[in-house]
């Protein structure tokens, strides 16, 4: 009985958080194992509250009770230890903190409580419930239990990933017959985890839908996220030519480039949003709450055109935040360049006082330049009521370019069509030097920065150092001298090691 509460207490305390669903609220009272799931929708809500998993802001669903202890983070929190916040805080592009910080740092061990992020690892198993719930349960049509599965693996997918990008390979229950198994098994190979998650997002993408913008289906999962999934998982392993097919899929699905770079960031349904959390109040997106100090009022000098006065000022509420841009790659911007609008090196506190880079006084502004790049009217990035991008059709463009490039063994022509188009876009075209066309390492070094400069605070910076093999030596050059190999991946929390008396082996260097 205790394992299926687990499963309807965590798919009901997050339901409706898909903006498009609009279900109404359901109260379920003295739910067992014979009287619920029974019907189609029960297992809908159960698939929907697994989206809150994928929600932005931090804390838990369902996650830190007396008995798992610790603090699940979310997916694409942008806290610490979150998947999206660690792709940013352990890179050359954010920091969290003030002087030291152990993520930013490097210095971290295995006396942390990883557990709080390791627990995304439950969602694995309560996926796989609840596609079998799905298979079994009668009064679905097939077509809607093809797409209702799809969906669910593509979930699933997502989890596996964020295990293994964390963690790297880990047991999981695929199997419905396992569900109820709690005994440790030894960690698969990288391989054999690796097929895992193509085989879940490559299973899902058939029934999935194609492009959603505009249509009630907005803001599940889709053709292009899964597609986007499955290329970052084959170039992270350079498996350049396996990648091309599913970017190459997203070229004719209705995406376009934005002429103006801010305005995906301001209209979730913008047609280069290939994917998005969306916004609401049931699944508040945190992204201010931790990028506006206490002491902030407003952001000074950032992109015109968006800001709350037309001349360069973004109102704010102060709350926690404490992430930054580092300085060394707020440097990278050219002042023409128009993506730097979306940072600020300047701000106006509580009492109406400026600070400034060279004057920060206590603020912020000591270790790096604030973001604003979700330019929402004030009263919403209050409320947290503003969605999260995952991915956008720009990504697609640069990742080609890099696929092309790569098969090729030196720059295409096509690859170099598809950079212009977005430096064109950022006012940055004459700034990128001759060689990126004819030369292989130029193309690389050129490419690496410029997917920093085009997707800054979008969660994918780790991804792209680690793939261009810069991961460790970026950090090393910022003076992380902790920085080593084992800091590839987190450490397996300390209290997995010792319940599996043995069997579970805790990662390198560790």
């Amino acid at each position: 009985m205790k394992k299926i509460f687990l499963y309807i207490a965590s798919a009901l305390a997050a339901v409706c958080v898909v903006t498009s669903c609009d279900l109404d609220a359901v109260v379920y009272s003295d739910m067992t194992e014979t009287n619920y799931p029974q019907t189609a929708a029960d297992a809908q809500s159960l698939l929907d509250g697994m989206y809150g998993y994928l929600k932005t802001n931090s804390g838990s669903v369902n996650m830190n009770s007396t008995a798992n202890t610790g603090w699940g983070w979310p997916v694409w929190s942008i806290g610490n230890i979150g998947w999206y916040g660690w792709q940013m805080v352990t890179s050359d592009e954010g920091r969290s903190g003030g002087a030291s910080n152990q993520y930013t740092d490097f210095t971290w061990g295995t006396s942390g409580d990883w557990l709080q992020t390791f627990q995304i690892i439950k969602n694995v198993t309560r996926m796989t419930y609840i596609i079998d719930v799905i298979e079994k349960t009668e009064g679905i049509s097939a077509a809607k239990k093809a797409e209702m599965i799809a969906e669910a693996k593509c979930l699933r997918g997502m989890f596996l990933y964020v295990v293994y990008d964390l963690f790297g390979p880990f047991h999981v229950t695929l199997d419905p017959a396992e569900i109820n198994d709690i005994e440790y098994v030894k960690r698969p190979s990288k391989e054999e985890y690796r097929s895992w998650i193509i085989k879940d997002f490559a299973d899902a993408i058939p029934n999935l839908p194609g492009k959603t913008n505009g249509t009630a289906m907005w803001g599940r999962l889709n053709k292009g996220f899964a597609s986007m999934m499955l290329s970052k998982i084959y170039m992270r392993e350079h498996e350049y030519d396996k990648a091309v097919p599913y970017l190459e899929s997203l070229l004719n699905m209705g995406y376009k480039i934005d002429p103006d770079y801010f305005a995906p960031f301001a209209e979730e349904e913008n047609d280069e949003n290939i994917y998005c959390i969306p916004s609401g109040v049931k699944a508040d997106n945190e992204f201010y709450f931790y990028t506006t100090p206490g002491n902030c009022a407003a952001f000074l000098n950032v992109n015109k055109k968006h800001s709350h006065d037309g001349k360069g000022t973004f109102n704010t509420t102060k709350y926690w935040g404490g992430f930054k841009i580092q300085w060394d790659f707020y440097d990278t911007f050219d002042d023409k360049d128009v993506r730097k609008g979306g940072m600020a090196e300047s701000i106006r506190d509580i009492n109406g006082n400026v600070w400034t880079r060279e004057n920060p006084g206590s603020t912020n502004l000591q270790y790096g330049a604030m973001c604003c790049k979700y330019f929402y009217p004030q009263d919403r990035a209050y409320a947290g009521n503003i969605h999260s991008v995952c991915f956008r059709y720009a990504d697609v463009l640069l990742s080609l370019a890099e696929c092309y490039t790569m098969i090729a063994g030196k720059p295409t022509p096509k690859a170099m069509e598809y950079i212009k188009i977005i430096t064109d876009r950022a006012n940055t075209t004459d700034l990128m030097p001759a060689n990126v066309a004819t030369d292989l390492e130029a193309f690389k070094t050129f490419l690496l920065a410029e997917r920093g400069r085009e997707f800054y605070v979008e969660g994918w910076r780790r991804d792209d150092l680690l793939r261009f093999d810069d991961y460790i030596a970026s950090a090393q050059r910022r003076g992380k001298k902790n920085a080593t190999e084992k800091n590839k991946l987190m450490p397996i929390p300390q209290r997995v090691i010792n319940e599996s008396n043995g069997i579970i082996e805790q990662n390198p260097g560790y």
